[in-house]
């Protein structure tokens, strides 16, 4: 091999172990944000790349599990400031060597829902859980009368 071959070479695969993440590189939670809108409590996870999980609920106590594979947190989530009247608290675990477990310790029944979100310019990608009251109900109208609402 010749050696403007070599250093073709050399320079290849050293920009390939810098900028190419290895198979199976775990994704990161780099930051989780509370926000509490007045008909629903959203948790957003900020991850380093896409993301697979699964959410449920469990009862007696109330919680909220999140399973996210291939993924580790640096973030301390008993810092977060959590809304005292749905959830008590916070803790998380690995899971299978691999996944990542959460689990929100709950005051009330909930109805979860969760979606993933692309990067935008704003933020990178996003874990998104939405935390409905189960006693939430929805006002209908009688057949052709509309719903009053007073505000």
């Amino acid at each position: 091999m010749t050696e403007p071959m070599r250093l073709a070479v050399i320079i290849l695969m050293s920009f390939i172990l810098v900028f190419v993440p290895p198979v199976g590189a775990a994704t990161r939670i780099d930051s989780v944000r509370v926000w509490p809108a007045p008909d629903h409590t959203r948790i957003v996870f900020d991850v380093s790349g896409d993301v697979e999980h699964k959410i449920f609920t469990m009862g007696n106590p109330d919680r909220l599990v999140i399973d996210i594979k291939n993924t580790v947190s640096k973030t301390n989530l008993r810092a977060l400031e959590l809304p005292p009247e749905l959830i008590k608290g916070v803790r998380q675990a690995a899971r299978n060597q691999t996944d990542l477990r959460v689990v929100f310790d709950l005051n009330s029944k909930i109805k979860p829902s969760s979606f993933v979100l692309p990067p935008n310019s704003q933020y990178g990608n996003r874990l998104v859980i939405d935390l409905y009251p189960a006693a939430q109900t929805v006002q209908t109208a009688e057949k052709g009368k509309p719903v009053v609402t007073k505000r």
